[in-house]
């Protein structure tokens, strides 16, 4: 069973996403539509109580963060990661994509997707 929309995977094949993850509130990979990272690796750098939005939420007093952006101009490329709560459990969801492509709409797309299936 996919929880990614079949527009979704084509957005991928068609390269206006380079890759997008769920992951589960354990750190484990539940899906991944892509190749540009290891997805273990995009998990363990986000998950948990040593991934890096939870440091940066720690050390700043922010408490918990529900969305980090990072943009990349030399690589063109963006990775949102979005923590979003479904039927009472957390998941984290992690997209790579061009920064010429909208990325708020793409990542409630990809939650849209997601909720359809669970």
């Amino acid at each position: 069973m996919s929880f990614f929309s079949e527009e979704l995977k084509v957005a991928v094949d068609e390269g206006r996403v380079k890759q997008v993850v769920l992951v589960d509130r354990d750190g484990l990979v539940v899906e991944n539509h892509g190749a540009e990272y290891d997805p273990e690796v995009l998990a363990s750098l986000f998950s948990g109580d040593r991934g890096f939005i939870k440091r940066v939420g720690d050390e700043l007093h922010t408490g918990h963060i529900d969305e980090v952006a990072i943009r990349a101009d030399n690589r063109g490329m963006r990775l949102v990661v979005r923590y979003v709560d479904i039927q009472d459990e957390r998941f984290m969801i992690i997209v790579v994509l061009p920064v010429r492509e909208k990325w708020r709409r793409l990542t409630n797309s990809v939650l849209s997707s997601i909720k359809r299936f669970l």
